[in-house]
């Protein structure tokens, strides 16, 4: 692939930043990028492709439902991957639970 110094310029990092804000964020990229299983998380949540820059990950259903991409640290495999992560669907089915987990704890604790 030609070309990806250039595409680097379209790519914005930030300082660390607190939860609501990281959480802004990810809600409103094209694309993640990262190394932490915590933030695939929360793009695949936020219906957002995720570029995962290592070779494994312990979230695999995110890569199941194409979510998540793994890239490694080549360069020309980044940009492969973020070229198909732009182009994805993003109407995945959260594979985390129903978001309801709250509520069946309270449940159950009125149970007893």
């Amino acid at each position: 692939m030609t070309g990806w110094v250039e595409s680097l310029s379209m790519i914005q990092m930030v300082e660390a930043v607190g939860y609501l804000d990281f959480i802004n964020l990810v809600a409103n990229a094209c694309v993640v990028f990262t190394d932490s299983g915590g933030v695939q998380q929360e793009a695949c949540i936020h219906h957002v492709p995720c570029v995962t820059l290592r070779d494994n990950t312990e979230w695999t259903d995110t890569l199941a439902i194409g979510a998540n991409r793994l890239a490694g640290c080549d360069p020309e495999k980044i940009m492969a991957a973020a070229e198909e992560a732009r182009r994805s669907q993003c109407r995945w089915e959260i594979p985390f639970g129903g978001g309801n987990a709250a509520g069946r704890i309270v449940s159950h604790i009125l149970q007893l």
